[in-house]
C-alpha cells in the first residue's frame, strides 16, 4: 500500500512539474536525431588507410593493418530517451518526458513525421533515425537502441541484404596477407589478394547504449529544437578481430558487435 500511494504520487509530482512553468512541455519541442558513417584515417597516415568507396563496397585498413572490403553495413538505430541532468527535479522532469513521449506515440504524430531510416556505412549520407518530444529543463546525453527490424518491415527480407529480423547486417570481405605489410609495401600494391569474406547478423534482441554530452544542453521556451547528429566510425568495426573466427567463435562475434556499439559517437549538437 506505501509503495502504491508513494508510485502514484511521484506520478502526480511528474505531471505537475510538466505542467510547471519550470519544466512544461512547450510545443513542438523537440529532438531531432541524425546519423553519418563515416571513415577515419589512422594515425600517422596521410593516404593508404583512408577509405575508398567504389560503387558497391569502400576499401580500408583495420588497426591491425588487414585490408576490409565493407559490402555490406546497416545498423538500425533508434533514439529512446533524452537524459534529463540527475537532481531530483530532473528525474521528474525525465519521468514526464517518457510519459509524454509515450502519450505522444499513442496519439499518432509519428504517422506525420518523416520517415526513419537505417545507417548505411555504404551510402555516405545523413540517416534520420527518428525524434522525441522535450521539455523545457536541462539535459546531460541521449539513450539510443541498437533495435531489430521485423521481418515484415523489410524490403528483400531474403536477400540477406536487409535487417530482417537484425539490428545488425555487415558483410566484410578481408585480405589475408595485408596484415604484416607496411604502409608502404600495401600502397605500391602487389600482394597476395586471397581473400574470404563473412556476413555478421546480430541484435535479435534490443539492446541500449548511453551517449553523455560535453556540457548540459538548457531547453527554453525560446529555444527548444535540439539537432543530435550522431556518427559511427565504421573503419573501427573489425579491430582487434579475429575474422576467420567471427562464423563459429562467439568472443570474436561480441567483440565486433561491440566495436559498432563503441564506433557511434555525439557529432554535433545543434540548439535552435
Amino acid at each position: 500500500m506505501i509503495i502504491r500511494v508513494f508510485a502514484a504520487g511521484l506520478l502526480g509530482l511528474a505531471l505537475t512539474a510538466c505542467d510547471s512553468s519550470s519544466g512544461s512541455i512547450h510545443e513542438g519541442a523537440q529532438a531531432r536525431f541524425a546519423v553519418t558513417a563515416v571513415g577515419a584515417a589512422h594515425a600517422g597516415d596521410e593516404h593508404s588507410k583512408h577509405s575508398k568507396h567504389s560503387s558497391s563496397y569502400i576499401t580500408f585498413r583495420t588497426l591491425d593493418g588487414v585490408r576490409i572490403d565493407l559490402q555490406l553495413g546497416l545498423v538500425n538505430l533508434v533514439p529512446v530517451e533524452v537524459k534529463a541532468c540527475t537532481s531530483v527535479a530532473s528525474m521528474l522532469k525525465g519521468l514526464g518526458q517518457r510519459l509524454v513521449s509515450s502519450a505522444w506515440a499513442h496519439a499518432g504524430s509519428h504517422d506525420e513525421a518523416e520517415p526513419t531510416d537505417v545507417l548505411d556505412a555504404l551510402s555516405g549520407h545523413e540517416k534520420y533515425i527518428g525524434a522525441l518530444p522535450l521539455e523545457v529543463g536541462d539535459y546531460c546525453g541521449v539513450v539510443l537502441a541498437l533495435e531489430p527490424v521485423l521481418a515484415s518491415a523489410s524490403k528483400h527480407a531474403d536477400s540477406g541484404l536487409e535487417l530482417s529480423g537484425h539490428a545488425v547486417n555487415v558483410y566484410p570481405c578481408y585480405f589475408h596477407n595485408t596484415a604484416q605489410l607496411s604502409d608502404e609495401e600495401y600502397a605500391a600494391g602487389g600482394y597476395d589478394t586471397a581473400h574470404s569474406c563473412v556476413q555478421f547478423q546480430a541484435g535479435h534482441a534490443s539492446s541500449t547504449l548511453e551517449l553523455d554530452f560535453a556540457e548540459p544542453v538548457s531547453i527554453s521556451a525560446e529555444r527548444h529544437h535540439l539537432n543530435i547528429e550522431l556518427a559511427a566510425h565504421f573503419e573501427t568495426w573489425f579491430d582487434g578481430v579475429v575474422m576467420d573466427d567471427v562464423p563459429t567463435v562467439e568472443a570474436e562475434q561480441a567483440k565486433m558487435l561491440a566495436n559498432i556499439r563503441n564506433s557511434i559517437h555525439i557529432d554535433t549538437l545543434t540548439l535552435e
